[in-house]
């Protein structure tokens, strides 16, 4: 979003120090945050699937008891590939206030 989406236009240098660069930890945290902040539903949605899919990945990292289901796995993979695609058709100016809330962190 910030470097481009494909690889045609962009500085595939900026792309790769941005795809390193996030926290997930600060981007989990401000997504959390999506609800009382006067983004679009397309964006709080994303935001809301984003601390949810953490919490899963985390799982699976950490929890060796954690067993999942294919089928289950096949339609959250469908879940998040609607949200993403609603995520897309949000206004460029939105995207982009998205992306500063969760990549730049606030000096105080």
């Amino acid at each position: 979003m910030l470097v481009g989406a494909t690889k045609a236009p962009r500085s595939q240098a900026a792309w790769l120090q941005a795809y390193r660069s996030l926290d997930h930890s600060y981007v989990k945290n401000q997504c959390s945050k999506l609800s009382r902040l006067s983004f679009p539903p397309q964006i709080r949605r994303f935001g809301e699937l984003f601390v949810e899919m953490q919490k899963e990945r985390e799982r699976a990292d950490y929890d060796p008891e954690t067993v999942f289901n294919r089928n289950e796995v096949l339609q959250r993979i469908k879940e998040v590939e609607k949200v993403i695609d609603q995520f897309r058709t949000t206004d460029k100016k939105d995207l982009c206030a998205f992306a500063v809330l969760v990549a730049l962190k606030r000096r105080r």
